[in-house]
């Protein structure tokens, strides 16, 4: 019995590293897909980092901002597929900044 409760959480362990790390993974490339969108839209540099990610788990999307080095902030909201290649991505950089206000 205590070898079969150990494998369990073994199992358990393993299952729960590899999800939080497809997770991470998959934050990468919407982060990614982001900076390139931000670099071509903006005329950016490629001085461009991580301003935080969430995941919206009933639609399916990241949504991603992005800094520059003077702390301007680029919001998009980015869907990626089960390989991490981009399929839509939405610019709501506007609408933050307005709602703000």
């Amino acid at each position: 019995m205590k070898t079969l409760t150990f494998m369990l959480v073994i199992a358990l362990l393993a299952i729960g590293g590899y999800l939080h790390l497809e997770h991470k993974a998959n934050e990468t490339a919407a982060f990614n897909h982001a900076k390139e969108y931000v670099i071509d839209h903006y005329n950016e540099d490629d001085n461009l980092f991580h301003g935080g990610t969430r995941y919206d788990y009933g639609r399916g999307n990241y949504f991603v901002i992005v800094q520059n080095l003077q702390d301007k902030k680029y919001y998009l909201e980015v869907k990626i597929d089960s390989d991490r290649f981009l399929v839509s991505i939405s610019d709501n950089s506007s609408e933050i900044v307005n709602s703000k206000q």
